[in-house]
């Protein structure tokens, strides 16, 4: 696509009983996300989620290829990459007995991007995913209203033996954390945060129409007492409020930023990263050990820097003596050596570049555009202070995946190869100047919003 044409969605025009299938799909991908069951197939766990993923991968992955998912572009070369040395790196290590671990980690890997990357296409499926989003954890909230305050999960008790894991009672500042339907409470609050920024522009973008939705998700995001994923969700917020207030000015925020952490580092006797892990933290004790899985972390990395480990014990003191790596951009280093994790860091790169450099003029998807990069910087965030497994590690490689149709020209496009207002299917890419051609039925976007004019309008 040239860099100098504008993308717009306003000419995609949804048909309600597309919108429906969709979010009917959205509903059902969510359902694999939360069910906490799972078989064991020949030692290997088999949850729905694995199950789904299983099914789609091939055909999303040759789905890629058409012009109705924009082709293939440089980041999906790089994502297979990362799943190709994934097994590679694991198979050089451990041998092929432990190829079917090495290939189900390639599938929520690649196969979760892949998800993201084929199933939403444009703004009204990005925007339908986040309602879908909302309205699961509205149905969640009072599961997790009363697990916070009885240490008790209504929802995993309900499945019984079936559940895979088990359920842990910590207990911070009185209350109990939560855990819903996850491993583990992190997980659950970065579930939650994911959801904040982009339901804030998703519902209009200002306080009195988005602002209700994020504090629900923020408040969730809370409920884990998890200070990675909570204070991801309060940089979001703040984010969001720079935005109201100046117009979003980046450029400024960002000279800021560093102005401020130079600044700091100057006047004070700890750093602050220090500052942060001692005074923004739930337990310092925690942040001081993940300085030290830092410190050792990256020994390991330039000790393996080619293979990585795999799934080998890495070389620590005695005296930590958690095996964890609450560091999810290392632990990936540490597994899979430099090369992989320079494909997945490369992929997510480009990606936010690609996002942030694309022509968008529709108000819709520019508004869709500040929240998902609102969100992927708290998720960067949060990902350097803890890590993630099972259906979050899908979740994450979904979001990066979800952002190729702000840059891949697919935001022309209806879904699922519908007709959009001008007759033209979703199959084939649109390149031809709104100027030149006859003038577009109102799309049902423009209808809902009277104010709304057509790119056309603004030649």
């Amino acid at each position: 696509m040239s860099q100098t044409q504008d993308i717009t969605v306003s000419d995609a025009a949804p048909i309600s009983h597309g919108d429906t299938s969709r979010a009917l799909f959205f509903g059902f991908f969510f359902l694999c996300i939360l069910l906490p069951v799972s078989v064991s197939l020949d030692g290997l766990r088999i949850t729905p989620l694995r199950l789904f993923l299983l099914i789609t991968i091939i055909p999303y992955l040759f789905r890629i290829f058409t012009p109705g998912a924009g082709g293939a572009s440089l980041t999906d070369w790089l994502m297979m990459a990362f799943g190709s040395w994934l097994m590679v790196s694991l198979t050089v290590l451990h041998g092929v007995e432990r190829l079917p671990y090495a290939g189900i980690n390639a599938v929520e890997m690649l196969g979760g991007y892949l998800v993201g990357r084929v199933c939403i296409r444009n703004a009204f499926q990005h925007q339908a995913f986040f309602r879908v989003y909302f309205r699961v954890l509205l149905l969640l909230l009072p599961f997790v209203a009363f697990e916070l305050m009885t240490g008790r999960s209504l929802l995993m008790d309900a499945f019984g033996s079936l559940v895979s894991f088990g359920k842990n009672y910590d207990q911070r500042m009185g209350l109990y954390r939560v855990q819903a339907v996850f491993p583990h409470a992190i997980l659950w609050g970065l579930f939650c945060s994911i959801a904040i920024g982009n339901l804030f522009y998703i519902y209009g973008g200002t306080l009195l129409s988005g602002g209700p939705r994020s504090l629900l998700a923020l408040g969730m995001t809370y409920s884990s007492l998890s200070s990675g994923p909570f204070l991801a969700g309060v940089l979001q917020m703040g984010l969001i409020l720079w935005d109201k207030v100046l117009k979003g000015r980046w450029k400024l925020l960002l000279v800021l930023a560093v102005f401020g952490y130079v600044t700091l580092d100057a006047l004070s006797n700890r750093t602050p990263v220090q500052i942060v892990i001692e005074e923004l933290t739930f337990s310092s004790g925690t942040g001081w050990y993940r300085l030290n899985i830092w410190e050792y972390g990256t020994q390991s990395v330039m000790n393996h820097p080619l293979f990585g480990i795999g799934l080998n014990d890495w070389e620590r003191p005695d005296w930590m003596s958690g095996s964890s790596v609450d560091n999810f951009w290392l632990l990936m280093a540490m597994r899979y050596g430099l090369p992989g994790f320079l494909c997945l860091a490369g992929a997510i790169a480009l990606t936010v570049y690609r996002v942030v450099r694309s022509p968008i003029t529709d108000p819709l998807a520019r508004r869709m555009r500040v929240g998902y990069l609102v969100t992927m910087v708290g998720l960067f965030m949060a990902l350097t202070t803890v890590h993630v497994w099972e259906q979050m590690v899908v979740m994450v490689m979904l979001y990066i995946g979800m952002g190729s149709w702000m840059f891949s020209g697919a935001a022309h496009q209806a879904p699922d190869g519908q007709p959009n207002a001008r007759g033209q299917s979703s199959d084939h890419r649109v390149h031809r100047d709104p100027a030149q051609s006859e003038s577009p039925v109102p799309s049902p976007y423009a209808r809902r919003n009277p104010g709304f004019r057509h790119r056309r309008d603004h030649k």
